[in-house]
Protein backbone atom coordinates (compact mmCIF):
# COMPACT_ATOMS: atom_id res chain seq x y z
CA UNK A 1 0.00 0.00 0.00
CA UNK A 2 1.11 3.86 -0.57
CA UNK A 3 0.75 7.33 -1.39
CA UNK A 4 0.34 8.67 -5.01
CA UNK A 5 0.45 12.06 -6.90
CA UNK A 6 0.05 13.39 -9.89
CA UNK A 7 2.47 15.95 -12.53
CA UNK A 8 1.05 17.46 -15.36
CA UNK A 9 -1.45 20.05 -16.55
CA UNK A 10 -3.89 20.79 -14.41
CA UNK A 11 -3.75 22.37 -10.33
CA UNK A 12 0.12 22.76 -9.46
CA UNK A 13 2.47 25.64 -8.23
CA UNK A 14 2.38 29.38 -8.86
CA UNK A 15 4.32 28.93 -11.90
CA UNK A 16 3.50 28.62 -15.33
CA UNK A 17 5.95 25.81 -16.36
CA UNK A 18 5.63 22.43 -14.76
CA UNK A 19 8.59 22.18 -12.62
CA UNK A 20 8.54 18.66 -11.72
CA UNK A 21 8.47 17.83 -7.84
CA UNK A 22 8.13 21.40 -7.52
CA UNK A 23 4.69 21.82 -9.50
CA UNK A 24 3.05 19.19 -7.04
CA UNK A 25 0.32 19.87 -4.43
CA UNK A 26 0.96 17.51 -1.22
CA UNK A 27 -3.13 18.17 -0.47
CA UNK A 28 -3.74 16.12 -3.30
CA UNK A 29 -1.96 13.08 -2.49
CA UNK A 30 -4.20 10.11 -2.76
CA UNK A 31 -3.48 6.12 -2.59
CA UNK A 32 -2.57 3.00 -4.09
CA UNK A 33 -2.61 -0.68 -3.66
CA UNK A 34 -0.33 -2.97 -5.28
CA UNK A 35 -0.20 -6.76 -5.66
CA UNK A 36 3.51 -8.07 -6.51
CA UNK A 37 5.54 -11.13 -7.37
CA UNK A 38 9.53 -11.04 -7.90
CA UNK A 39 11.89 -13.50 -8.98
CA UNK A 40 15.58 -13.58 -7.77
CA UNK A 41 17.95 -13.66 -10.81
CA UNK A 42 21.66 -13.40 -9.14
CA UNK A 43 22.66 -12.06 -5.75
CA UNK A 44 22.17 -8.01 -7.01
CA UNK A 45 19.32 -9.19 -9.70
CA UNK A 46 15.61 -9.71 -9.82
CA UNK A 47 12.66 -9.08 -11.78
CA UNK A 48 9.45 -8.35 -10.49
CA UNK A 49 5.86 -7.60 -12.02
CA UNK A 50 2.97 -5.79 -10.52
CA UNK A 51 -0.76 -5.13 -10.28
CA UNK A 52 -1.36 -1.49 -9.32
CA UNK A 53 -4.49 0.35 -8.63
CA UNK A 54 -4.15 4.08 -8.08
CA UNK A 55 -5.76 7.36 -7.39
CA UNK A 56 -4.99 10.83 -8.22
CA UNK A 57 -6.69 13.84 -8.70
CA UNK A 58 -6.08 17.79 -9.73
CA UNK A 59 -8.13 20.91 -9.34
CA UNK A 60 -6.80 24.71 -10.70
CA UNK A 61 -9.31 26.19 -7.91
CA UNK A 62 -6.71 24.82 -5.65
CA UNK A 63 -3.47 26.07 -7.86
CA UNK A 64 -1.14 28.78 -6.68
CA UNK A 65 -1.23 30.03 -10.25
CA UNK A 66 -4.29 32.69 -11.40
CA UNK A 67 -3.99 31.92 -14.93
CA UNK A 68 -4.84 27.90 -13.79
CA UNK A 69 -7.61 29.24 -11.29
CA UNK A 70 -9.22 31.17 -13.95
CA UNK A 71 -9.00 28.06 -16.23
CA UNK A 72 -11.13 25.84 -13.48
CA UNK A 73 -10.68 22.40 -14.80
CA UNK A 74 -10.06 19.39 -12.34
CA UNK A 75 -10.18 16.06 -12.44
CA UNK A 76 -9.71 12.71 -10.99
CA UNK A 77 -8.97 9.29 -12.58
CA UNK A 78 -8.25 5.87 -11.18
CA UNK A 79 -5.63 4.06 -12.42
CA UNK A 80 -5.06 0.40 -13.12
CA UNK A 81 -1.45 -0.59 -13.94
CA UNK A 82 -0.05 -4.08 -14.88
CA UNK A 83 3.95 -3.22 -14.98
CA UNK A 84 7.57 -5.31 -15.29
CA UNK A 85 10.58 -4.01 -13.76
CA UNK A 86 14.22 -4.76 -13.58
CA UNK A 87 15.76 -4.17 -9.74
CA UNK A 88 19.34 -4.01 -9.37
CA UNK A 89 21.31 -4.46 -5.45
CA UNK A 90 23.41 -1.48 -5.08
CA UNK A 91 24.45 -1.95 -1.97
CA UNK A 92 23.79 -4.86 0.76
CA UNK A 93 24.57 -5.54 4.34
CA UNK A 94 24.36 -8.61 6.42
CA UNK A 95 22.71 -7.08 9.54
CA UNK A 96 21.88 -3.43 10.84
CA UNK A 97 23.09 -4.07 14.12
CA UNK A 98 26.87 -4.86 12.63
CA UNK A 99 26.79 -7.46 15.45
CA UNK A 100 29.14 -9.87 13.52
CA UNK A 101 29.64 -12.24 15.73
CA UNK A 102 25.78 -13.67 15.59
CA UNK A 103 26.84 -14.83 12.09
CA UNK A 104 30.12 -16.76 13.46
CA UNK A 105 29.55 -20.23 12.27
CA UNK A 106 26.78 -19.54 9.86
CA UNK A 107 26.40 -19.03 6.61
CA UNK A 108 26.78 -14.89 5.97
CA UNK A 109 23.44 -13.90 4.35
CA UNK A 110 22.11 -10.05 2.93
CA UNK A 111 19.56 -8.80 5.89
CA UNK A 112 19.41 -5.38 4.59
CA UNK A 113 19.51 -4.22 1.00
CA UNK A 114 19.35 -0.69 -1.31
CA UNK A 115 18.08 -1.02 -4.74
CA UNK A 116 17.42 0.80 -7.96
CA UNK A 117 14.72 -0.42 -10.72
CA UNK A 118 13.14 0.38 -14.19
CA UNK A 119 10.46 -1.40 -16.25
CA UNK A 120 7.65 -0.85 -18.59
CA UNK A 121 3.89 -1.64 -18.59
CA UNK A 122 0.40 -0.45 -19.55
CA UNK A 123 -1.88 1.01 -17.30
CA UNK A 124 -5.99 1.74 -17.87
CA UNK A 125 -7.39 5.55 -17.21
CA UNK A 126 -10.81 7.19 -17.19
CA UNK A 127 -10.70 10.84 -16.38
CA UNK A 128 -13.39 12.55 -14.73
CA UNK A 129 -14.53 15.69 -14.30
CA UNK A 130 -17.00 17.89 -11.41
CA UNK A 131 -18.90 20.63 -13.23
CA UNK A 132 -22.05 22.32 -11.81
CA UNK A 133 -21.98 19.66 -8.90
CA UNK A 134 -22.31 16.58 -11.36
CA UNK A 135 -19.34 14.32 -12.71
CA UNK A 136 -18.48 13.62 -15.84
CA UNK A 137 -16.56 11.33 -17.92
CA UNK A 138 -14.69 13.77 -20.14
CA UNK A 139 -13.22 11.31 -22.57
CA UNK A 140 -16.73 10.72 -23.75
CA UNK A 141 -17.32 14.94 -24.58
CA UNK A 142 -14.05 14.94 -25.98
CA UNK A 143 -13.19 18.56 -24.60
CA UNK A 144 -10.38 19.68 -26.99
CA UNK A 145 -11.79 17.96 -30.11
CA UNK A 146 -9.37 14.98 -29.54
CA UNK A 147 -10.41 11.14 -29.21
CA UNK A 148 -7.91 9.73 -27.36
CA UNK A 149 -7.20 6.28 -26.27
CA UNK A 150 -7.91 5.00 -22.52
CA UNK A 151 -4.79 3.00 -22.31
CA UNK A 152 -1.25 3.86 -22.41
CA UNK A 153 2.53 2.62 -21.50
CA UNK A 154 3.85 3.71 -18.69
CA UNK A 155 7.63 3.31 -17.81
CA UNK A 156 8.88 3.17 -14.17
CA UNK A 157 11.75 4.50 -12.24
CA UNK A 158 12.82 4.60 -8.82
CA UNK A 159 14.87 3.21 -6.24
CA UNK A 160 13.95 1.38 -2.43
CA UNK A 161 15.18 -0.11 0.89
CA UNK A 162 14.24 -4.13 1.90
CA UNK A 163 14.78 -5.89 5.10
CA UNK A 164 14.51 -9.56 4.94
CA UNK A 165 13.51 -10.97 8.26
CA UNK A 166 14.31 -14.74 9.39
CA UNK A 167 15.19 -15.06 5.71
CA UNK A 168 11.54 -15.61 4.78
CA UNK A 169 9.81 -12.17 5.14
CA UNK A 170 10.65 -9.26 3.09
CA UNK A 171 9.79 -5.48 4.25
CA UNK A 172 10.39 -3.04 1.88
CA UNK A 173 9.86 0.97 1.38
CA UNK A 174 10.24 2.37 -2.16
CA UNK A 175 9.91 5.70 -4.22
CA UNK A 176 9.26 5.64 -8.10
CA UNK A 177 8.19 7.86 -10.87
CA UNK A 178 5.90 6.64 -13.30
CA UNK A 179 7.18 8.63 -16.89
CA UNK A 180 3.55 7.71 -19.22
CA UNK A 181 3.30 8.38 -23.62
CA UNK A 182 0.22 10.08 -22.90
CA UNK A 183 -0.84 14.02 -22.25
CA UNK A 184 -4.58 13.13 -21.37
CA UNK A 185 -4.06 11.53 -18.10
CA UNK A 186 -5.70 14.78 -16.86
CA UNK A 187 -7.98 15.45 -20.48
CA UNK A 188 -5.85 18.64 -20.75
CA UNK A 189 -3.01 19.13 -23.18
CA UNK A 190 -3.70 21.33 -26.27
CA UNK A 191 -6.43 24.19 -27.29
CA UNK A 192 -10.71 24.11 -26.24
CA UNK A 193 -12.69 22.54 -28.48
CA UNK A 194 -15.01 23.68 -30.77
CA UNK A 195 -18.32 23.63 -29.06
CA UNK A 196 -22.24 24.86 -29.24
CA UNK A 197 -22.35 28.21 -27.36
CA UNK A 198 -24.59 27.66 -23.56
CA UNK A 199 -24.15 23.74 -23.88
CA UNK A 200 -23.32 21.35 -21.45
CA UNK A 201 -20.44 20.30 -23.80
CA UNK A 202 -19.29 24.11 -23.80
CA UNK A 203 -19.25 23.98 -19.81
CA UNK A 204 -17.80 20.47 -19.44
CA UNK A 205 -14.69 21.98 -21.74
CA UNK A 206 -14.32 25.33 -20.32
CA UNK A 207 -15.58 25.63 -17.11
CA UNK A 208 -14.31 28.97 -16.63
CA UNK A 209 -18.01 29.77 -17.71
CA UNK A 210 -18.95 28.48 -14.34
CA UNK A 211 -16.78 31.10 -12.64
CA UNK A 212 -18.70 33.87 -10.88
CA UNK A 213 -17.85 37.56 -10.36
CA UNK A 214 -16.90 36.55 -6.88
CA UNK A 215 -13.92 34.24 -8.58
CA UNK A 216 -12.30 37.97 -10.04
CA UNK A 217 -9.15 37.16 -7.57
CA UNK A 218 -7.08 34.61 -6.33
CA UNK A 219 -4.69 35.08 -3.15
CA UNK A 220 -5.19 38.64 -3.80
CA UNK A 221 -3.75 38.79 -7.29
CA UNK A 222 -6.43 38.82 -10.19
CA UNK A 223 -7.36 36.72 -12.73
CA UNK A 224 -7.34 36.95 -16.46
CA UNK A 225 -9.81 37.84 -18.67
CA UNK A 226 -12.98 35.27 -19.81
CA UNK A 227 -11.53 35.75 -22.90
CA UNK A 228 -8.47 34.02 -22.55
CA UNK A 229 -10.13 31.09 -22.13
CA UNK A 230 -12.41 28.73 -24.58
CA UNK A 231 -12.99 28.84 -28.33
CA UNK A 232 -13.54 32.39 -29.86
CA UNK A 233 -16.29 32.04 -32.57
CA UNK A 234 -15.56 35.26 -34.07
CA UNK A 235 -12.21 34.70 -35.36
CA UNK A 236 -13.06 31.03 -35.61
CA UNK A 237 -9.70 30.54 -33.30
CA UNK A 238 -9.33 28.52 -30.27
CA UNK A 239 -6.65 29.18 -26.61
CA UNK A 240 -4.45 27.53 -24.72
CA UNK A 241 -6.17 24.82 -22.74
CA UNK A 242 -2.87 22.73 -21.42
CA UNK A 243 0.83 22.24 -22.73
CA UNK A 244 0.88 19.56 -25.40
CA UNK A 245 5.18 19.89 -24.61
CA UNK A 246 5.48 17.51 -21.63
CA UNK A 247 3.49 14.42 -21.13
CA UNK A 248 1.60 13.55 -17.53
CA UNK A 249 3.36 11.07 -15.32
CA UNK A 250 2.35 10.42 -11.39
CA UNK A 251 4.48 9.16 -8.12
CA UNK A 252 4.14 6.04 -6.16
CA UNK A 253 5.82 5.48 -2.38
CA UNK A 254 5.11 2.26 -1.38
CA UNK A 255 5.66 0.12 1.75
CA UNK A 256 5.32 -3.59 0.84
CA UNK A 257 5.78 -6.57 2.45
CA UNK A 258 6.68 -10.28 0.89
CA UNK A 259 7.38 -13.83 1.85
CA UNK A 260 8.95 -16.52 -0.27
CA UNK A 261 6.61 -19.09 -1.64
CA UNK A 262 8.72 -21.07 -3.51
CA UNK A 263 13.17 -21.58 -3.55
CA UNK A 264 13.76 -24.08 -5.62
CA UNK A 265 15.88 -21.70 -8.10
CA UNK A 266 19.54 -22.08 -8.67
CA UNK A 267 20.32 -18.88 -6.22
CA UNK A 268 17.24 -19.60 -3.22
CA UNK A 269 18.31 -23.34 -3.00
CA UNK A 270 19.96 -24.05 0.03
CA UNK A 271 20.01 -20.12 1.22
CA UNK A 272 16.29 -19.43 1.88
CA UNK A 273 13.29 -21.11 3.51
CA UNK A 274 9.93 -20.72 1.91
CA UNK A 275 6.41 -22.03 3.10
CA UNK A 276 6.88 -24.16 -0.04
CA UNK A 277 10.06 -26.26 0.93
CA UNK A 278 11.45 -26.02 3.89
CA UNK A 279 14.90 -27.20 4.76
CA UNK A 280 15.98 -30.32 6.39
CA UNK A 281 18.71 -29.84 8.99
CA UNK A 282 21.52 -32.57 7.68
CA UNK A 283 24.09 -33.14 9.97
CA UNK A 284 27.63 -34.10 8.12
CA UNK A 285 30.13 -36.54 9.81
CA UNK A 286 33.68 -34.93 9.94
CA UNK A 287 36.22 -37.52 9.65
CA UNK A 288 39.47 -37.95 10.83
CA UNK A 289 42.42 -37.04 8.27
CA UNK A 290 45.65 -38.10 9.00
Amino acid sequence: IGAANYLGDIGGGEGTRRDFIADLKLGFTRYQICGYSRYKISKDFSLKGNLIYVNISGDDSKSLNPARVGRNLNFTTNVIEASVQGEWNFYQQSRLSGRSKMLKGKKKRTDFKSYLFAGVGAFYFNPKGEVGGQSYALRNYKTEDVSYSPIALCFPVGLGMAYTINKTIRISVDMSYRFTNTDYLDDASSQYGKKTPGSLDEKISNPNLLLSSSSATSAGKELPLAANYGYNYATNTSTKRGDPSNKDGYFLVSATAGIVIKGKNKYYKGKYKSIANRRKVVKKKTRAKF
